[in-house]
């Protein structure tokens, strides 16, 4: 159960807030050297400020390469590295953003629940009761202790985007 939360850590990363941060352009495909590599494994991605991302190739030759696979942030090159400047969130835009992090705790929820029920399944087949009850318990606590998890991440990123 404890992968749904790094699943689900990982999927709201990426969701954009009203920050700039490196997560939302490292794991974006770029065609340099011959094949697709990641934003992070040729340039140094960093965020000055709230709403830009430097990003600093390790080689000014992929500079172009780097500024197609950016084209839909519109980057800016300013000598050796490319600027991206992140407009601010319309509040529109940031209510769009809250129903895709509620959709995404959801399905973390619900994976938590499909987790449970299939060993809850496998605890059935034990023989002794007090041993089922004891597990049972064990089962529900740990979920419960995952799902509170889940909505105070839920919170963070709602709080994030919104401000």
């Amino acid at each position: 159960m404890e992968k749904v939360i790094e699943k689900l850590s990982e999927d709201l990363s990426l969701i954009r807030s009203d920050r700039a941060t490196p997560a939302l352009v490292e794991n974006l495909p770029v065609e340099a050297y011959g094949s697709k590599l990641t934003i992070k494994e040729v340039a140094a991605i960093t965020s000055p400020d709230s709403r830009q991302l430097v990003i600093q190739p390790w080689d000014k030759e992929i500079l172009n390469q780097l500024e197609s696979a950016l084209e839909r942030f519109n980057p800016r090159i300013d000598g050796d590295v490319l600027r991206v400047t992140l407009p601010s969130l319309t509040d529109e835009r940031k209510e769009e953003l809250e129903k895709e992090v509620n959709q995404k705790c959801e399905e973390a929820r619900i994976a938590v629940r499909r987790n449970r029920d299939k060993e809850r399944d496998d605890v059935k087949k034990d023989p002794d009761e007090n041993t089922r009850y004891r597990k049972f318990k064990e089962l529900d606590d740990e979920s419960e202790k995952i799902n509170k998890q889940i909505e105070e991440m839920r919170e963070r990123k709602a709080q994030e985007i919104c401000s």
